[in-house]
């Protein structure tokens, strides 16, 4: 295993030796540290870095519905005196995994998504250039002042919902290091059918909200339809031998060394959990 103590200082190298390495630091950092490894000697896959995957992460927001929906959190001090308090980040899952018929790439779920109240003011402020600049929905003209003064007076913070959606990437990433520096390539990301199909779903919910639709302000044309992905996935890969995937079914590197299953591909089946606790 290759690590510097500091980029800063020369000298500042050790080798670290151990009867077993497992490797924890999450599907970009463990990738990392094995890249950094091959580079200076360590006998890994060519394989490595490939089949990054985002999860499929999309973000969109409903904007200043009908409804309150208590999607911010309130400051503790007063929670006791709030009579529906907002429970944790996530509370619901609408579930879309049957209704995308047999095209496995449409299948979707979408969550909801608290915002702690320490976030309230820039997460409202950063929501409203959202909605004036990419917002979907034009209200009709007897309800475009009432929007506006709910907005100007903070009426539209509690009426507004944060959708979290995880759906199928094509997984075609690639993590790479060169002098250094990493980079994930992937070449038209969010041009994958996924995301727009999640993004209708989100539509199509917020229409039932009542509300404007506004999708991630980094999905734009001007922006390379530039995705966010909170659950990264892949990078090293399981396969039989080292010309398929990087680990084995044990997650085996090599004879000494382990990766936790957060760097493998797609979702991790209750027998591949078993077989990396055996293999530990």
């Amino acid at each position: 295993m290759y690590k510097r103590v500091d980029d800063d200082v020369a000298d500042a190298e050790q080798t670290v030796e151990a009867k077993h390495v497992i490797l924890g630091a999450g599907a970009i950092g463990s990738t990392k540290i094995l890249l950094r490894s091959k580079e200076n000697g360590l006998n890994v896959s060519d394989k490595l870095g490939d089949g990054f995957s985002t999860n499929g992460d999309v973000l969109g927001w409903s904007f200043n519905g009908r409804h309150g929906v208590n999607a911010i959190g309130v400051h503790s001090k007063v929670a006791e005196y709030v009579p529906e308090t907002p429970g944790p980040t996530i509370t619901t899952v609408a579930d879309f995994r049957k209704t995308g018929g047999p095209n496995f790439d449409s299948h979707h779920i979408v969550e909801d998504f608290g915002i702690p109240n320490n976030l309230r003011s820039p997460y409202v402020l950063g929501l409203i250039v959202a909605a004036m600049t990419n917002g979907l929905r034009k209200y009709p003209n007897y309800a475009i002042f009432k929007k506006f003064f709910q907005m100007i007076t903070g009426q539209s913070d509690d009426k507004s919902l944060t959708f979290l959606g995880m759906s199928h990437d094509d997984a075609r990433g690639v993590i790479s290091v060169k002098n250094g520096v990493f980079d994930i390539s992937w070449n038209k990301l969010g041009c994958e059918s996924n995301f727009f199909e999640v993004n209708r779903t989100m539509g199509k919910m917020t229409a039932g909200l009542e509300g404007m639709f506004v999708r991630n302000p980094i999905w734009v044309r001007p922006q390379n339809r530039s995705v966010i992905s909170g659950h990264p996935l892949g990078g090293c890969s399981m396969g039989e031998s080292g010309e398929d995937g990087v680990v084995n079914h044990a997650g085996q590197v090599s004879a000494q060394l382990l990766t936790g299953e957060a760097v493998l591909k797609w979702e991790i089946p209750v027998f591949n959990i078993v077989e990396l606790g055996q293999a530990i």
